[in-house]
Order: structure tokens, then C-alpha cells, then sequence
């Protein structure tokens, strides 16, 4: 059984909350927001952005050491790798 609560969430509860790792959390309005984060490797010099689709995060764009990640969220968003490790 689902229970639901018309009670926005507040600061203090948001921020008493357990996060996992490689997601950013928002509140906003009283709810919760998460999307997944970049993953950046500055050992390796690589970026990896991923999307959920259809339930299931999938890798949308990669680069290493040089080259050009995009985002599908932000339209016409692009950027060099190279400009992020030097």
C-alpha cells in the first residue's frame, strides 16, 4: 500500500536524508528533485554522462583525454574535455 502526503518536505528534512552517490539532489517546492551527476575521472581524464531511459540509466556521451561531451538535457550543450583537465 502507497501512502501520500499533500506535507512538503522541509530544509531540515532534506538535508537529514541519506544520499547515494553519482546523484544530485534538489528540493524544490517542498519535493525532492535527483538526477544523475557526471561521472568525472580526473585520473583517467574521462567523462561519462548518462540518461534515464525507459527506467534504466544508459551512457549518452563519453570522452577521454580529448573530444566532446553533450548533454541532452541542455539543448546545444557541448564541451571539450581538454578545457575541464588543463
Amino acid at each position: 500500500m502507497t501512502s501520500t502526503t499533500d506535507r512538503k518536505m522541509t530544509i531540515s528534512e532534506f538535508v537529514d536524508l541519506d544520499f547515494y552517490e553519482g546523484y544530485i539532489y534538489e528540493l524544490i517546492d517542498g519535493e525532492i528533485m535527483r538526477r544523475t551527476s557526471p561521472n568525472l575521472d580526473p585520473r583517467n581524464q574521462t567523462i561519462e554522462v548518462y540518461e534515464l531511459q525507459n527506467g534504466i540509466f544508459e551512457m549518452i556521451s563519453y570522452a577521454e583525454e580529448s573530444g566532446e561531451i553533450e548533454s541532452n538535457v541542455l539543448e546545444g550543450f557541448k564541451l571539450e574535455v581538454e578545457n575541464i583537465f588543463t
